[in-house]
């Protein structure tokens, strides 16, 4: 069977226009230091890829526009700006450090559904120093087993209908020092895990980025 040809229409018919308009001229004039130029360091040898994406963007016109648009399966639709993502990713760098010990180098994985919370986490995760590690959310419990165990995973983040997938495995988990739960308007399950949601409503707004290399 035959099929049309699609023929795409020139960039200029385009609103809003591409940001990588001609890929083999970028890949022949790209070097790192031009790219270094365009990144906010900290200073001449540190860096954080959280404030490159986030924070950054607070020092200009930026700050307010959309930065995550997420819309559920049923519909419903929430918008977070750069800087609310900036406010709410310090919120959870001090639940990681203050609240729970998290220091820079641990492990906290992310075991959670497409939700806003994973980026805000995983954003926080990493102005605090930790090393993020993701798993899918179609993970059985060996899985996430393995991935934990080989990494010392200290802290994991999900939500209660997955923290009742793998329950069976987390007392075989010695290094998880910690489970916080994301609850999403869902009832409070077990007493010994961190509460997302309570959590955030007590933490700083303010969290001195760690700086890494």
């Amino acid at each position: 069977m035959e099929y049309p040809r699609i023929i795409k229409e020139p960039i200029e018919h385009h609103s809003p226009r591409p940001n990588l308009r001609d890929y083999r001229k970028m890949c022949e004039e790209f070097t790192w230091d031009k790219v270094s130029r365009d990144l906010d360091w900290f200073d001449s040898e540190h860096i954080n890829i959280s404030h490159v994406a986030i924070d950054s963007h607070l020092k200009t016109d930026r700050r307010d526009k959309k930065a995550l648009i997420w819309e559920s399966q049923r519909g419903e639709i929430e918008e977070y700006t750069f800087s609310d993502m900036a406010r709410l990713s310090n919120k959870f760098a001090n639940v990681l450090v203050k609240e729970l010990g998290v220091q820079k180098g641990d492990r906290v994985f992310f075991f959670l559904e497409r939700v806003p919370e994973i980026y805000i986490g995983i954003l926080g995760t990493l102005k605090a120093g930790g090393v993020i590690g993701p798993l899918f959310s179609a993970f059985g419990p060996d899985a996430v087993k393995d991935r934990l165990e080989d990494s010392q995973g200290k802290v994991l983040v999900t939500s209660p209908a997955l923290r009742r997938r793998i329950a069976e495995i987390l007392p075989e988990l010695p290094a998880l020092e910690n489970i916080i739960i994301v609850h999403r308007g869902k009832p409070k399950a077990n007493p010994d895990d961190f509460a997302y949601e309570e959590a955030m409503a007590s933490a700083s707004e303010v969290f001195d980025t760690v700086k890494t290399n």
